[in-house]
């Protein structure tokens, strides 16, 4: 009896697990596709209310700043808008 009551709660454990992979799996994905980019000068910005931006730029300058903002693991505000 004690031999089903584990392989029952192994059997769930498992079923657990294979089911929170999927769904960490599906929301990547997921986020994957709503960011996909066209050219290697691109960032993903997750702004104050969890939503995703993707930005791409052909300016060097502005490829640096973004490039600063993630090694410094700096925030910036941004009250306006961006041009």
């Amino acid at each position: 009896m004690v031999r089903k009551d584990i392989l029952a709660i192994a059997i769930f454990v498992l079923a657990v697990v294979i089911i929170s992979g999927v769904l960490i799996y599906w929301n990547d994905l997921d986020q994957q596709l709503k960011t996909k980019h066209e050219t290697n000068r691109w960032a993903v910005i997750t702004d104050s209310k969890g939503d995703f931006i993707a930005v791409e730029t052909t300016s060097l300058e502005v490829w640096n700043d973004l490039k600063n903002l993630k090694e410094k693991q700096t925030e910036l505000w941004i009250g306006g808008i961006i041009e």
